[in-house]
């Protein structure tokens, strides 16, 4: 089996490297029969990856524990859902099923593109060249410490009898479909990035690239799909790890956070693209930074250089990465001052209505990319200065004994105050994108509340009360926006009817409205208190609002842990609430986990985790939390899912045929 799986993979590098050949010399001598044979070679690509998937799927089904990898991340006591979703809960296996992913979508959009044979063919060229550097790290991956084979189908000479099974904490649902969600996003800004590229090679700086609408349309997929992933995983380190937060600040979290934001900023910047404007100059750096950080990103999980736990230990052939992401702004430098230099047809200085608002809200979405993107290179930045510092005559006796990695607070008071500036402009953003910054009654409003909630911030040093406001004032211009009537303008000419994207834009924005007022209700007001109790015993909570009596201990066994809960009777207020069953999973190898119970409102979650049970059940020690307006989180992320679902389909009802 393992002999297989490397015999394909062989293959498809040997088929990526022709295509790479085939369509170089098909774009460069105009021969269609060439570049036909190179989108032929683009699919038997990825038939040759979807074998390898298959291959992998097998030996995990079958316990085939010769396989370094199987046996690394199943066993044979693990589920079968969570069988299949050891495919990518390790490094090699997340790789395969991005790269599977990514050289599909490829083939599906370039193989349309007859109008533009070379255009295609030149986007293809470098796909395939990433294809490339993907299959050499699945082939020839090591461990450098020990010399050991990381490969993807590396193998025992004595295999185990059983594997070590997958880490407890993947073991949740959101963790089936949380990785693949999100390298669906990564596979998708393939098709900006390029097209961007593809187009820069090429004479379509000043004129409107072919394939533009479908890469407009698949980088508002790969945003929908990155929004997905972003969710559950948040989803999961509420429900999963035990301590009632949503988002940590986690270097891996970070990275797949910081291709989102750029994604955001790439999304508004489509809707206002002009051939030769300024806004056009910043979709291309967009469309190539984007993929450029999902690059980053996957370097980041598996090298190893910051800590992390979603991280992968080993850094292996993971250095490739780094090198792709500089060839690819080298190649891009080039080809842009290059078609500078050539171009001989003045710039387009008209400016599409809404186009300056657009500027500005990209940089406020470079600024959040700057600080979370140092915050989260801080302790390998921090670390390199420790070794040069000793060599320079005033920093010497200013040198740290160890990397300094920043703390939560770092990030959350520095992109606070810009996320709430962005926040305020969504309000705006309608009647910026009409009239531009004349005055308006709506511009006056937006000042008075930005200048109350930067009081009320300054007086009591918190953030929610200010987020609060701004929300109120976000929902008020949300309300005029839609109430408005679309048949009249300002000035008294005609309006055309709003389209469904339109609308679905609202959505998104009213989303954007309810995750902040969940953010700001249970950051700000939620409240943790931890008890020590007994059999038997009642004790209050929050000065009283709550009175939980602990009733008794029990046991359970499931496929492949056993778990002690513990019987919780929750009165409010005086009255019968409800009945918590906390507990604590015990897996394969004395692995332990804990696993929170949850009672949800729309005002409210009560949180409660056993924390440890001692005195042979008679003693536990419990954490109960209140997260006030949380599910206003998930409720916003659905407005949002829904609101970009609805922009999606507006847009591929209406493309044109190219």
């Amino acid at each position: 089996m393992a002999e297989l799986g490397t015999f394909i993979l062989r293959l498809a590098l040997f088929i990526s490297l022709y295509a790479i050949v085939i369509d170089a010399i098909g774009a460069a001598r105009r021969q269609k029969a060439l570049m036909h044979s190179g989108r032929n070679a683009l699919w038997a690509c990825w038939l040759c990856l979807s074998a390898a998937m298959a291959v992998l799927l097998i030996a995990l089904i079958q316990n085939d524990f010769s396989i370094k990898y199987v046996a690394g991340h199943s066993s044979i006591l693990l589920p079968l859902p969570y069988k299949l979703s050891a495919l990518w809960a390790g490094s090699s296996g997340s790789l395969l099923l991005w790269l599977w992913m990514q050289v599909g979508i490829t083939a599906l959009v370039f193989n349309r593109a007859s109008d533009d044979e070379r255009f295609a063919a030149r986007a293809r060229m470098v796909t395939n060249v990433i294809c490339g550097c993907f299959l050499v790290v699945l082939l020839w991956d090591k461990n450098f410490v020990d010399n050991s084979d990381n490969s993807l189908f590396a193998t025992y000479l004595n295999p185990p009898a059983d594997g070590n099974g997958l880490n407890p904490l993947l073991q949740h649902p959101a963790m089936v479909f949380h990785p693949p969600a999100l390298f669906l996003g990564y596979a998708a800004y393939i098709i900006p990035f390029a097209w961007a590229l593809a187009a820069l090679a090429g004479t379509y700086q000043h004129n409107r690239p072919p394939l533009f609408i479908q890469a407009r349309n698949w980088m508002l997929t790969a945003w929908l799909f990155l929004t997905i992933g972003n969710i559950l995983g948040s989803w999961w380190a509420y429900e999963e790890l035990g301590w009632g937060g949503f988002w940590a600040w986690d270097p891996v979290e970070n990275s797949s956070l910081m291709p989102w934001l750029i994604g955001t900023a790439l999304l508004h910047s489509f809707k206002k693209f002009r051939p030769g404007s300024r806004v056009a100059r910043w979709v291309f750096f967009l469309c190539l930074f984007c993929y450029t950080l999902s690059l980053f990103g996957t370097f980041l999980t598996r090298s190893g250089v910051v800590a992390s736990v979603h991280a992968f230990p080993d850094p292996g052939l993971s250095y490739i990465f780094p090198a792709l992401i500089a060839a690819i702004w080298s190649v891009a430098f080039i080809l842009a001052v290059r078609g500078l230099l050539s171009n001989t047809q003045p710039p387009d200085s008209r400016e599409v209505s809404g186009s300056g608002i657009i500027i500005w809200v990209n940089w406020i979405f470079i600024v959040l990319f700057i600080v979370i993107f140092l915050g989260t290179m801080f302790p390998l930045l921090s670390a390199g200065y420790k070794q040069v510092a000793p060599h320079l005559p005033y920093f010497r006796n200013h040198v740290p004994d160890s990397p300094i990695t920043l703390q939560s607070a770092y990030f959350t008071k520095i992109t606070a105050p810009v996320g709430l500036l962005m926040f305020l402009l969504i309000g705006l953003c309608p009647l910026l994108f009409r009239r531009g910054f004349q005055m308006h009654w709506r511009l006056g409003l937006a000042a008075v509340t930005a200048g109350i909630a930067i009081g009320i911030w300054f007086m009591f040093r918190m953030l929610s009360i200010p987020c609060f406001i701004i929300s109120a004032f976000v929902t008020l211009n949300i309300i005029i926006d839609f109430i408005r009537p679309p048949g009249v303008s300002a000035s008294g000419s005609p309006r055309p009817a709003r389209p469904l994207s339109w609308y679905g834009a609202l959505m998104a924005h009213t989303g954007v409205v309810l995750m902040f007022v969940a953010i700001a209700g249970a950051e700000g007001f939620g409240k943790t208190e931890t008890r020590a109790m007994r059999t038997g015993q009642t004790a209050s909570f929050f000065g009283g609002q709550y009175d939980i009596l602990f009733e008794q201990i029990s046991t359970s066994q499931g496929p492949n842990y056993s778990q002690t809960a513990t019987l919780l009777t929750v009165y409010k207020n005086g009255k019968f609430l409800t009945r918590m069953e906390p507990a604590i999973a015990f897996y394969e190898r004395q692995r332990r986990t804990s696993e929170p119970h949850i009672r949800r409102t729309l005002t409210e979650d009560l949180y409660v985790t056993l924390v440890a049970i001692e005195d042979d059940g008679r003693l536990i020690n419990i954490e109960i939390r209140l997260k006030p307006l949380i599910n206003w989180l998930w409720l916003g992320s659905i407005f949002i899912i829904a609101g970009a679902l609805l922009v999606l389909f507006t847009w591929y009802r209406n493309r044109p045929k190219v």
